[in-house]
């Protein structure tokens, strides 16, 4: 385990991402499954014009995910693979920088969820 293994329930801390993504063009890059928290930047924290952000493979049920942001965004794409949902995040969710989000994904019916 890399990180932190906390034992306050089924809640488990892995590693951090940090991508520093092109101002111009489009971004996009998948999450592994071995972090739980990405943290984006440009450059000088400019703006950031479209990134595309898919969430890490095969989650486990109460799986948390941070998704962090030093530069805007101005049009961020959340994705999630084989076909989960996702409940909700807008495409301008970061556009004004230096925000965070936290999802949970639930494998009733797989979706992850802003928390």
């Amino acid at each position: 385990v890399m990180g932190a293994l906390r034992t306050d329930g089924t809640i488990v801390e892995h590693g951090t991402m940090f991508i520093t993504c092109n101002t111009s063009g489009v971004n996009s890059f998948v999450a592994n499954s071995a972090v739980s928290t990405v943290v984006i930047d440009s450059t000088g924290s400019n703006t950031i014009a479209i990134a595309n952000i898919t969430l890490p493979p095969s989650p486990q049920h109460g799986q948390r995910f941070r998704i962090s942001t030093v530069a805007p965004i101005t049009n961020a794409n959340i994705n999630a693979p084989a076909g989960a949902g996702i409940r909700w995040i807008g495409t301008s969710a970061y556009s004004s920088g230096n925000v965070a989000t936290q999802l949970t994904y639930n494998s009733v019916n797989t979706t992850w969820y802003l928390s």
